[in-house]
């Protein structure tokens, strides 16, 4: 694929920090098109992809890259920009011989934080006291004795 033409569905590429360098990038290898509101019907979606050989799926907002979405298509290449695939039918692409990638450790970091942000929250039923505050009662009783340390 010579300067290949190139259409990013999604908006996420555009914010953030690392955006304009990503754009950047993928202009250096060809004609770039961002398609911020993407259609969520098939036939749009079918249109949209008309004529690009790589197609970069930025899920926000959320779209499914389907069998009939990819039909007809001259797509020969997709990436999408997270860790999983679940907004692309990959069956369907490796059927129609389309290239398929993904970023395998996007995330890694944020889903630690996340998973050890929920342990402590049930570990010290923060959720709970939490509620129980919110319906207008406090009884710190249910929640003494457990800390962490020395565990």
């Amino acid at each position: 694929m010579e300067n290949p033409s190139i259409l990013v569905l999604g908006c996420a590429l555009q914010k953030g920090n690392s955006g304009p360098k990503l754009l950047a990038g993928l202009e250096a290898l060809g004609s770039v098109r961002i398609l911020a509101d993407t259609p969520g019907d098939i036939p749009r979606l079918r249109e949209a992809l008309r004529g690009y050989e790589i197609l970069v799926l930025d899920p926000v907002p959320y779209v499914l890259i389907s069998s009939e979405a990819l039909e007809g298509s001259s797509v020969r290449f997709v990436t999408v920009t997270t860790a999983g695939y679940d907004h692309l039918d990959v069956k369907a692409a490796h059927e129609r011989e389309i290239l398929v990638s993904h970023v395998p450790s996007y995330g890694n970091t944020a889903v630690a934080e996340q998973t050890m942000g929920l342990l402590l929250a049930l570990f010290r039923k923060i959720c709970v006291a939490d509620r129980l505050v919110r319906l207008g009662g406090w009884d710190f009783r249910p929640f003494l004795g457990r800390e962490i340390s020395g565990k």
